[in-house]
């Protein structure tokens, strides 16, 4: 389990990137909740193939079949959900601009990576 939390972080890592990229750009034109739902969802999307391909792949074989799918599609509609009411709630205490809604995204994400690993490998590629 502990290469599986370091394959996991690894994977995540690309992940969080390019969901904080996203969600850096889109701050700029959207609200915090589009922004962080959208760039969730193209980190999701490279996260679900990644972390089925390597992190808990199967005898050898990708993980990645319908059934992983929709419970994948639970579970990050139900983190989407507690990250981004947690970045609405806490910028609610500042009044930065974008800056600090990226910089409070960053926070939150890694608060929430202990709670995804352990839904992602006992729930979704059970």
């Amino acid at each position: 389990m502990k290469n599986q939390f370091i394959i996991f972080l690894m994977v995540g890592g690309t992940q969080y990137l390019l969901d904080v990229t996203a969600f850096s750009l889109f701050i700029l034109f959207l609200t915090t909740e589009v922004s962080n739902i959208l760039s969730r969802m193209l980190g999701a999307c490279a996260g679900y193939v990644l972390n089925g391909a390597f992190t808990f792949k199967r005898g050898g074989g990708a993980n990645i079949a319908f059934s992983s799918l929709l419970r994948f599609i639970l579970v990050w509609c139900f983190m989407t959900l507690i990250s981004t009411l947690a970045i609405k709630g806490i910028m609610s205490a500042f009044s930065g601009g974008w800056v600090y809604s990226v910089v409070i995204k960053v926070f939150v994400e890694m608060v929430l990576v202990t709670l995804s690993f352990g839904l992602q490998k006992f729930f979704v590629y059970r």
